[in-house]
């Protein structure tokens, strides 16, 4: 007949489940993703009432909504599209939640929508407002301007520059938001000849 091993405590607390879990502390507890090439990494801390860190317990993870953002087993977070969302931590029979929006750009609104400009006179600002899929205006997202032909008119920054007569398009762009605002520009205006 074989001895009997006695194990460590902390093994037999281990192996017989006594690890009390209480809560499950996740961080960053509060995300917003505003670029689909955002990624976040979730940390679950399995916690007791102690304080006491339970390390080698990780969390399964699920999102509420995979249509608007997915999360894998290692807690890494990706936007699908804009919405609102919760990433579930789950160790045993205990949960946590953390709230995920995801803010992309939906629609642009430039003014003024076209501009006439004279070969020669002075640029036009061309202002921009972007706005996520509830409406609200997103003040953190800078645009791109192009023009489609730089004989006509050249951009630098916002601002639209006549160079020379014709038509052509500026184009203003957000993630995958973009308008067009059709530019004309007129010739000189030479001034008559003193008698």
């Amino acid at each position: 007949m074989r001895p009997t091993r006695l194990l460590p405590l902390g093994i037999l607390a281990a192996v017989l489940g006594c690890d009390q879990v209480d809560y499950i502390e996740i961080k960053p507890d509060n995300l917003v993703l505003r670029q689909k090439n955002n990624e976040v990494w979730l940390q679950g801390h399995a916690m007791s009432r102690t304080g006491v860190h339970y390390s080698r317990l990780t969390p399964g993870w699920r999102a509420k909504d995979e249509s608007v953002a997915k999360v894998d087993a290692t807690g890494r977070l990706t936007p699908v599209k804009s919405g609102h969302t919760e990433i579930v931590a789950t160790v045993g029979k205990v949960t946590a939640e953390v709230p995920v929006d995801v803010l992309f750009a939906e629609k642009i609104a430039v003014t003024p929508p076209s501009l006439t400009l004279v070969e020669g006179g002075p640029s036009v600002e061309l202002k921009v407002k972007v706005f996520d899929y509830l409406g609200r205006e997103l003040r953190d997202r800078t645009p791109t301007f192009h023009s489609s032909d730089e004989k006509v008119m050249n951009m630098g920054q916002n601002a639209a520059f006549p160079v020379g007569p014709g038509k052509t398009q500026v184009i203003v762009r957000v993630e995958e938001q973009q308008q067009a605002v059709e530019v004309t520009v007129e010739p000189e205006k030479k001034a008559g000849k003193a008698k």
